[in-house]
């Protein structure tokens, strides 16, 4: 879906896909269709390929709070391997929609948050628009996803069924 969305802007990895391989073929063949590597597996799959690369880690505010919660599989290994490259992205609200006292109180505890994670670095993006993955993964609506995903990637998710479509 990453090579549907962004072949026009972008070179989409297969890092992830390799990371798998490498997880997979360390294990009995019965077991290789059950093999999930997480981010923490990427990540050192990515140093140890591309030992002169500094990698970046983004992602969005309620990503890094459940990371920083210990949400994601390895949490605590990931935020080591990671020794605080971190951009966390954080949409810009839209001010007709949102309560100001309980969006301080967000950014408030997200700052908290970012601090306590030395080198991490806040993003505050305007141009993001409120669509979230989890609107995605969740909603059959075809009218909806196509203000939300490109044509190409709906087609993707409909064909292989994916997310609501399963």
């Amino acid at each position: 879906m990453c090579r549907l969305a962004f072949e026009d802007i972008a070179t989409v990895s297969d890092a992830e896909y390799q990371s798998w391989k490498r997880a997979a073929a360390a294990r009995p063949a019965y077991e290789r269709d059950q093999v999930n590597v997480g981010t923490a597996s990427l990540l050192e799959y990515l140093q140890e390929t591309e030992p002169d690369v500094t990698f970046w880690f983004c992602l969005g505010a309620d990503a890094f709070l459940d990371l920083t919660d210990g949400k994601w599989k390895e949490s605590a290994q990931v935020l080591h391997l990671l020794q605080g490259r971190i951009v966390v992205l954080k949409r810009q609200p839209d001010s007709s929609k949102v309560d100001s006292t309980t969006e301080q109180v967000c950014d408030a505890a997200l700052l908290e948050r970012i601090e306590g994670t030395p080198g991490s670095k806040l993003l505050s993006l305007p141009s993001l628009n409120e669509v979230s993955s989890s609107q995605v993964r969740s909603t059959r609506d075809e009218r909806e996803l196509e203000s939300m995903v490109i044509p190409a990637v709906l087609n993707y998710m409909k064909m292989h069924k994916l997310y609501a479509f399963a």
